[in-house]
């Protein structure tokens, strides 16, 4: 099927079915959230839709499911839910399979390889002179602060830096002379 504007923004992830003739995807949803979908003798068939879930990375398994990627919470999680092969639809209800994980791949005998996100890297802005020596720090350390920019006039700064929850990341200003942000 082609993609309709007013509903669809994407389709990604593709993977065939075992026996390499249907194709299975996921499409975004304008609106957020997404659903599985399966190109099957050239019609497309709706496999799996989880209200407001963006769910990437769906795998088919040996065992009879599919596996995807769900994101809670700004926190990725390997999720899995009954699927028919042969009827090219979900059977059940989905259920957690590890609390953390991203890009779930499956053996032939059933071995489960996923990717775990890296624990949160606390970081912190410093003065280096131009010996390289630190003379001085900029506000408190934060979780994953990244790309400093420095004002024009050296005032202010710039940085991106997640809450101080852990959770979304957000574009910080720091005062250079108080370190307040």
């Amino acid at each position: 099927g082609l993609q309709d504007p007013k509903t669809e923004v994407d389709f990604h992830d593709l993977t065939f079915l075992p026996g390499g003739r249907d194709l299975m995807y996921s499409v975004h949803l304008v609106g957020g959230g997404s659903r599985i979908e399966v190109l099957a003798n050239g019609k497309s068939k709706t496999v799996s839709i989880q209200s407001g879930w963006d769910i990437p990375d769906a795998i088919y398994t040996p065992t009879g499911h599919l596996l995807f990627t769900r994101d809670i919470n700004n926190e990725r999680a390997i999720w899995a839910v009954p699927f028919s092969l042969p009827d090219l639809k979900t059977t059940g209800q989905p259920f957690a399979v590890s609390g953390k994980g991203a890009f779930p791949s499956v053996s032939s005998d059933g071995t489960l390889l996923y990717v775990m996100p890296p624990p949160p890297v606390q970081g912190r802005l410093v003065w280096v002179g131009r010996s390289g020596k630190i003379e001085g720090t900029i506000g408190e350390p934060q979780n994953g602060l990244t790309s400093p920019a420095l004002s024009p006039d050296g005032k202010r700064i710039a940085a991106t830096a997640q809450n101080a929850d852990g959770g979304e990341e957000n574009i910080w200003i720091y005062d250079a002379a108080t370190g307040v942000r």
